[in-house]
This record gives structure tokens, C-alpha cells and sequence, in this order.
């Protein structure tokens, strides 16, 4: 009896001092509990001096790449990332948006130069998910991906307070990780999810409630949205075990039922595809307890919005933001808004004259968004990319090149490279920029002489250039023509425009005169364009060629504008499926010139004429290995070829008389690493302007 009694009264006391010291913890715990950020209605408030005061987020997403470099890959120096964050806030903005774990140097870089300012930079952290995984025809919600993703909660976590871990990068002998979670406003769970992914989730699994620690959802909420709660509650529950730290969260919102609620409330009529009511991520639904003191926000892509725009609405941009913005009652960020320069831009370029984008017409259009933003009470937006990024494709050029060997060079014809206001070059002694100045071929030895001039080329890591030095004087009604041999597969000798009969079959001709024609011609049977427009026909009847290999016809390059016209098999294509891509642009490409037009191609004087040909309008699919596109009619795809150089055949079309010169063949060496330097955009000045009137 005496030994029971003596066991129950020790479990008691036991019991009490558990509970006692799990008391005094908690308490502990939340005494020290670190809070830097946390959102009050639709705005955000950071503690300054144990002050809350608003702040509204200005960034830019940033991306760890420079030329010749890949996510993943630790090559940008401590240096050069604190480099651009000087030129961020300069440029004024607040916030960097990062998409996964950065490398240790951008962590040691922001405190290093956080340390070194008044007014730091703070950053929002993306916990990454496996996109290849999704690519895949995988589904988030399968087990074996959610305890994938809890593992990579925790790993970034770490990473941000500095205690990595074995598990927690993907890059090898990199330099050890700092503590930067001061300067932590949250974290955006997951990636940008695609439509299909989050629209199966909801139709294959049930559950769509939850209750945790930290979150719960609500309303009308989906088996996806339930999912996001529940790890975000592993994330909350970790940093906060772990750290004693909470952070703000998020996730990549899609409208899907909230289309409806705009709709309904505009009464526009519903016109959407069936499977977007289903793709709902909406921060709407998950809310958090009491035991949360920071809280959530809202997050969209800018471009989630062109939705409203292609289905026979009259909503005006602003006006979708405003609706957008009223909906939620948390803090909305566009994650993402911006328009590329480039030469060729797709549907950013629908409403301007050519198909290409200015440095100073992409700062223009930018601004135009971020207006619209700043008028309809959002909590803040990040720019699209800080830097541009030639790992990038876009959807019309991604089956054109190599994605392998993309980084290596730089291409005007993908939008996708063009979205940074800090842009790269080939460096100072290979820049060979149409002016009115040819001091930058100084050290270059003519390619060809001959008794009308000395001809020069130079093959770049952005550009084939060109450089004419002309014995008799080129006046405006002088036709340059330069035939291009690029694929030992196909091409012809004779050009019907101008009357002129080349010495070897060519794939290409380029006619630039200051009052005539300033175009590029392909040879039909090379025509991509043409290809893909009847591709899925094709592969059903090979048959059906559109142009004989031995044809002596070329025509005008043009390139897709809408995405539909590639990967529907019964589209009809029409004239707004597609635009002029072959057309030359006279003007001055140097940016230390005022008349610095970013998408010049060429320029001439009467004594001389320079030219840049984007490699991937000769149909490269990678010049750092010479690598070109095969025949596509006969593979019925678009595969690569290598060969050994090209041949250029230099003409000169006058009143008096035509030259045409024998075929050359130019060579240049394989690059692996690109040489380049970094500049600021004309759209940097643009948007630091109107950054500096708010």
C-alpha cells in the first residue's frame, strides 16, 4: 500500500513538473518569439525598434544565373550580388523574391551588404517543389511528394538561419550560409502551379479541410488548398520549434472559383474552360489561429490576369486589379509583372507597331503596369527579373534551340531572356555595335578583300556581326546582299528577288539598303515556320510537303504570336497567329549614344555598313557548338545538326551594275563560357524615375 501510494504521489509530482516546465517553455517561448513582419488588413507593418510601422513591397524576383550559368549552379560571386543590390536600391526598391534555396553567397552577400547600409533589403523566401516531378504527370498531393516537400521545408528553413545542413543545398562545395532571417518578411510555399495540377488534385482527393497548429482552412476550400495549409503549418511549427522565429506565408494563387465571383460581380459573361473552376489556390480559404502572430497574404502573377483579357470581356486592366484587390482581405502582392525587350515578343508586342520591344518601349510599358498596380491598394509587386536570363525559352522558340547549351548564348529572339533591367554584352574588346563608327573592328583582319571593299565578320557570343568597308561609296539606293549557307542538306543558288545567282546553294539572304528593302529570306524548304504550322499534319502524312528540297523560291520569316496555332492540331491559322520576324530595323545599337535604339539590326554611312544577325533567325540551336537546326522534313522534327562552320557570299546591288562574290566559309571556335560584361537598360533609368516620383 505504502509503495503504491508512494508511486502515485511520485507520478504526480512528475506530472506537475512536466507540465510546469512545459508552462514555463511556452511562456519562455513566447517571450522570446521573434516577429519582424506581420500584416494588418491589406497592408504589411515591420518592427523597427520594437515599432510597427507599414511598409509597402517594391522588388524584383532574382534569379541565381548569369551568362553561361544555370539555376543550381554556384557561379555568381559574393561580389557581384552585392553589386546589384547596390543597383536595386538605387533603382528603389525594398525587396528581393527568390524562388528556392539561393546558393550560400547570396545569403553572406545580403548581409554583407545589409550590414553596410541604413536601409536594408529584405527578402520574401520560396520553399521550392519538384516542377520536374509535376512535369512528369505526377499529382502534388501523392505521399510520396509530400514528405519530399516536408523535407525541403525544413532544409530552406535552415538555410535561411544559417544552419545548413548536408540536405539542405543542391550546391556543392559551396560557401557556408549566414543567418539573414532578420531580413526575412515570409515564405511562398511551392511554385507557380499549372491549372492541370491543381485541378486533378481537387477531383481525385477528398479531403479538402484541415486542422493544425498554425492553419486551418475555410469557406469553400479544395483538397490543394488543404494540402498548402498543412504545410504551411509544417513550416510554421518547424521554424518556430526550431528558431523561435514566425514568418509571414503564401502560396502562387490561381483565380479558379474566384473567376466566377469577378465575373458574377461585373456580370461579364462566364466564357472560361470548365477545368479552371477547379484550379482554386485562394488564400481566402486558409486561415490561422491565434497561436500565428505574423499571418498570410495573397499572391498573383500578372500574367494570371490576361486570362479576363482573351475571353471577350471589356474589364480594362486596372479595373481586374480592382476587383482583385477588393476581394481579398489580406495583403496582395503580384509576385511577378513586367514586360521583356527583345525582338521578337509575342503577345507583349500585340498592340505595337513591330513585333520587337525597345529597352526604353519596355520601361514604358512596365511603368504602365506598375501604375495600375500601385492605383488599386496592393501590398506590393516584384519585377519579373532583376537580370536578364539567357537559361530561359519562351513557348515559341523552346523547341528551336538546345535548352542544355541555352545559357551559353545570348538570343533577342527568345522574350523570355529579355524581362531584366540589367542586361549583359560580350565583352569590350568583342562588342561590334552598328554605329556610325567602325573604331570597335580595329583589330579585327578582314574576312574577305576584294576589289569593292574589305568585308568583315565576327562571330559573338549574342550576335553574328557584320562589317562592310566599301571602296566606291554606298548611296540610300544601294542593295546590300549577303547569302547565308548554313545547312549542307538544302538551300539554292538562285535569289528571284533581286535577280542574282549565288556560286553555292544558300539558306538565306539578307537585303539591307537605307531607301529599299531591309529584310532576311529564308529558303521555303528551311522555313521553320512554315514546318511547324503543318508539323502534327505532316507526322500524320509525310507525304504532304509543302515545298520541294530543290525549290528556288524564298520567303519572308515570320514567327508565332499565339500559342494555340502550336499546340492545337485543328487550329486554323490566321493572321493574328503570327508576325514578321525577318524585317531589319535601321538605327544606332550603341547605349553610349543618345539616338541608342536597343532594337536597331543594322546601320549604314556612305562609307561603311554594320549589321547583327541574331543567330536563331539563321536557324541555330546552338552557335557555341555550332549546332544548327537538320531537316525537319525529313525527321518530321526539329533535331540538331552540327557542322563545320558557314558559308557567306557578300553581293552589291547598284543602279549601274550587281557583284556578287564566290561563298567564304567562316569558322569559329566552340565557347563554353561566354565572356560578357553587365550594363544597366534603358528601362532600369525608366523605372527608377518613376520609383523615385512614388
Amino acid at each position: 500500500m505504502n509503495m503504491r501510494r508512494f508511486i502515485f504521489f511520485t507520478a504526480l509530482g512528475l506530472l506537475i513538473a512536466i507540465t510546469g516546465g512545459l508552462m514555463f517553455l511556452q511562456q519562455t517561448s513566447a517571450k522570446n518569439r521573434v516577429e519582424n513582419f506581420s500584416v494588418v488588413n491589406h497592408v504589411f507593418i515591420k518592427r523597427t525598434d520594437d515599432k510597427w510601422t507599414a511598409i509597402t513591397l517594391n522588388g524584383t524576383n532574382l534569379t541565381p544565373v548569369q551568362p553561361g550559368t544555370f539555376p543550381g549552379e554556384e557561379d555568381v560571386a559574393v561580389e557581384t550580388y552585392v553589386e546589384w543590390f547596390k543597383m536595386m536600391s538605387e533603382l528603389g526598391l525594398n525587396t528581393i523574391k527568390v524562388e528556392a534555396k539561393m546558393p550560400g553567397r547570396f545569403y553572406q552577400a545580403l548581409k554583407q551588404y545589409n550590414d553596410s547600409v541604413d536601409s536594408p533589403l529584405y527578402f520574401i523566401q520560396g520553399i521550392y517543389f519538384d516542377e520536374v516531378a509535376l512535369k512528369d504527370g505526377e499529382i502534388p498531393l501523392a505521399e510520396h511528394l509530400k514528405q519530399a516537400y516536408r523535407t525541403e521545408i525544413k532544409a530552406t528553413i535552415d538555410k535561411v538561419h544559417g544552419n545548413k545542413t548536408f540536405w539542405s543545398s543542391i550546391y556543392l562545395f559551396e560557401t557556408e550560409s549566414v543567418d539573414v532571417s532578420e531580413y526575412l518578411i515570409g515564405y511562398v510555399m511551392g511554385v507557380e502551379w499549372g491549372i492541370d495540377d491543381i485541378a486533378i488534385s481537387n477531383l481525385i482527393f477528398d479531403t479538402s479541410t484541415y486542422q493544425g497548429d498554425y492553419f486551418f482552412t475555410k469557406g469553400q476550400s479544395t483538397p490543394f488548398e488543404a494540402f498548402i495549409a498543412e504545410m504551411m503549418d509544417v513550416a510554421a511549427n518547424y521554424e518556430f520549434n526550431k528558431y523561435l522565429q514566425q514568418s509571414l506565408y503564401s502560396t502562387a494563387g490561381h483565380l479558379g472559383m474566384l473567376h466566377k465571383k469577378l465575373y458574377d460581380s461585373t456580370e461579364v459573361k462566364e466564357h472560361y474552360d470548365w477545368i479552371r473552376s477547379y484550379a482554386t489556390a485562394d488564400m481566402e480559404h486558409i486561415g490561422v489561429t491565434e497561436r500565428l502572430h505574423t499571418g498570410t497574404f495573397a499572391s498573383y502573377d500578372y500574367e494570371g490576369f490576361n486570362v479576363f483579357r482573351s475571353q471577350d470581356t471589356d474589364l480594362p486592366s486596372d479595373q481586374i486589379l480592382k476587383l482583385v484587390s477588393e476581394y481579398h482581405t489580406i495583403p496582395v502582392v503580384i509576385s511577378a509583372y513586367g514586360v521583356p525587350s527583345g525582338r521578337f515578343c509575342a503577345e507583349y508586342a500585340d498592340h505595337e507597331p513591330t513585333a520587337s520591344i525597345s529597352e526604353q518601349r519596355q520601361g514604358e510599358l512596365t511603368a504602365i503596369q506598375y501604375n495600375e498596380i500601385t492605383e488599386n491598394g496592393f501590398g506590393g509587386q516584384f519585377l519579373r527579373d532583376w537580370q536578364d536570363a539567357w537559361f530561359k525559352s519562351s513557348w515559341n522558340t523552346v523547341e528551336l534551340k538546345l535548352p542544355d547549351q541555352s545559357p551559353y548564348w545570348h538570343d533577342p529572339q527568345t522574350f523570355g531572356q529579355g524581362y531584366g533591367l540589367i542586361g549583359f554584352t560580350a565583352d569590350s574588346e568583342a562588342l561590334k555595335y552598328p554605329d556610325e563608327s567602325i573604331e570597335d573592328w580595329g583589330n579585327e583582319k578582314p574576312f574577305l578583300s576584294a576589289s569593292s571593299g574589305d568585308y568583315y565578320v565576327h562571330a559573338g557570343v549574342d550576335y553574328l556581326y557584320l562589317m562592310i568597308d566599301p571602296v566606291k561609296e554606298l548611296s540610300a539606293s544601294t542593295s546590300t546582299v549577303i547569302g547565308f549557307d548554313i545547312t549542307p542538306l538544302s538551300g539554292h543558288t538562285y535569289f528571284e528577288k533581286f535577280d542574282i545567282t549565288f556560286d553555292r546553294p544558300v539558306d538565306f539572304v539578307l537585303v539591307l539598303s537605307e531607301e529599299g528593302v531591309q529584310e532576311m529570306y529564308v529558303h521555303a524548304y528551311y522555313d521553320t515556320f512554315s514546318f511547324r504550322k503543318m508539323a502534327q499534319q505532316i507526322r500524320v502524312r509525310p507525304d504532304l510537303l509543302p515545298f520541294e528540297k530543290a525549290e528556288p523560291l524564298f520567303v519572308k520569316m515570320y514567327q508565332f504570336t499565339d500559342s494555340s496555332a502550336l499546340s492545337q492540331m485543328d487550329h486554323v491559322t490566321d493572321l493574328n497567329d503570327f508576325r514578321l520576324t525577318g524585317a531589319f530595323v535601321r538605327g544606332i545599337s550603341d547605349p553610349s549614344d543618345k539616338r541608342f535604339d536597343s532594337a536597331a539590326d543594322w546601320y549604314s554611312t556612305k562609307d561603311h555598313l554594320e549589321v547583327r544577325i541574331p543567330y536563331a533567325l539563321l536557324n541555330f540551336m546552338s552557335p557555341a557548338s555550332q549546332l544548327i537546326q537538320g531537316d525537319f522534313y525529313e525527321t518530321h522534327t526539329i533535331t540538331p545538326l552540327k557542322i563545320d562552320g558557314v558559308g557567306l557570299a557578300f553581293g552589291r546591288v547598284d543602279e549601274d551594275e550587281t557583284i556578287v562574290f564566290p561563298t567564304v566559309r567562316l569558322d569559329w571556335e566552340e565557347w563554353f563560357k561566354p565572356s560578357f560584361e553587365t550594363r544597366k537598360k534603358q528601362s532600369y533609368q525608366l523605372m527608377k524615375d518613376l520609383f523615385m516620383e512614388n
